[in-house]
Parts: structure tokens; C-alpha cells; sequence
């Protein structure tokens, strides 16, 4: 959701969406190396999908955040549900957060590990940064490192650890 302040926060608009229908649970839990993980409720790495923002120069709003366009959560009770395939996603707003462009994928690995709490920044040249905590390197989907990509526009892309891609 997102609400704006033209008042320098005194108040705020209605709370609007960034994006509809998005497999995302808010508060979750993802594979360690506990072998307990999906079977016992409370097992697992916490996370969460909390979005981060930034707005550019030229007034371009984004919005990144962790959700499972391609994975899934399981319910087990504790409110932070284990989930598996975690992908970073971002939407741009150019109007103001009046309309969003539709959520693109940030990480452009090709295996369904974790990636998850992305930071975005925006340079004074309005070029857009975006770090994010990834598994792609471990195959047992446990251990993380941090991965970087940046973009002129907010549609393409250079990332640290792969070859260029879209989003």
C-alpha cells in the first residue's frame, strides 16, 4: 500500500495499492539448516515482505519487496507460516502513486532458492540501486550472501553476480 503526504506528513491520502493480488504473507519463515523446517511450526530463518521505497530526482516512485510469485507458504498457526521460492519485486510509480507499473522480478537467477529483504536507493542522477539477500549460490537453499543491481530506468538492468536481464 501506499499513502501520500503533501504537507510534509501532517496528513496523509487513502492508503493505496502498489500492487493487487500478491502471493505474500507479510511475516514469514524460510529454509535453514534445521531439518524440522515445514514440519514443526516456528522452524526456519524469519523474514518478512516489508516493502522499502525511494523516489528519484525526476519524481519516479519504487517500491521493492519479497513475495512467492513462483513459490508458496504453507499455514502452520504461528502467523509466520514457512514459505519456499521467495523472489524480490519491485513497481514504479511516474504519476505520484497514482498508477504502478506491474511488479517485475529484481533477482535474475534461474533457481527457485530464496532471495529476500531487498534496499533500494536512488542517486542523484536518478539511477536506481537495489541490494537484496540471496540463496542462489547454496543448493540447499540455507546460506545467503548479498547481491546488488542497478538500473537507469527502473525496466533494465546490470546485476554484480549474473549476466544482464530485465525487470
Amino acid at each position: 500500500m501506499f499513502a501520500k503526504s503533501t504537507d510534509g506528513g501532517v496528513s496523509f491520502g487513502a492508503p493505496q495499492p502498489v500492487a493487487t493480488n500478491l502471493p505474500s504473507t507479510g511475516g514469514f519463515r524460510l529454509k535453514n539448516a534445521d531439518p524440522n523446517f515445514g514440519s514443526v511450526p516456528g522452524v526456519g530463518f524469519r523474514s518478512s515482505s516489508f516493502p522499502t521505497a525511494a523516489i528519484a530526482p525526476d519524481g519516479t516512485i519504487f517500491v521493492a519487496w519479497a513475495d512467492f510469485p513462483n513459490g508458496f507458504c504453507t499455514p502452520d498457526g504461528t502467523g509466520r507460516p514457512p514459505c519456499v521460492n521467495a523472489d524480490v519485486r519491485l513497481s514504479k510509480s511516474s504519476d505520484g502513486g497514482v498508477t504502478w507499473s506491474v511488479p517485475v522480478r529484481v533477482n535474475d537467477d534461474s533457481t527457485s532458492n530464496d532471495q529476500f529483504f531487498p534496499w533500494i536507493a536512488t542517486r542523484p542522477d536518478g539511477r536506481l540501486h537495489v541490494i537484496w539477500q540471496g540463496k542462489r549460490a547454496d543448493p540447499s537453499n540455507q546460506n545467503f550472501d548479498t547481491f546488488y543491481a542497478n538500473s537507469n530506468n527502473g525496466t533494465s538492468r546490470r546485476t554484480c553476480a549474473s549476466p544482464p536481464a530485465r525487470w
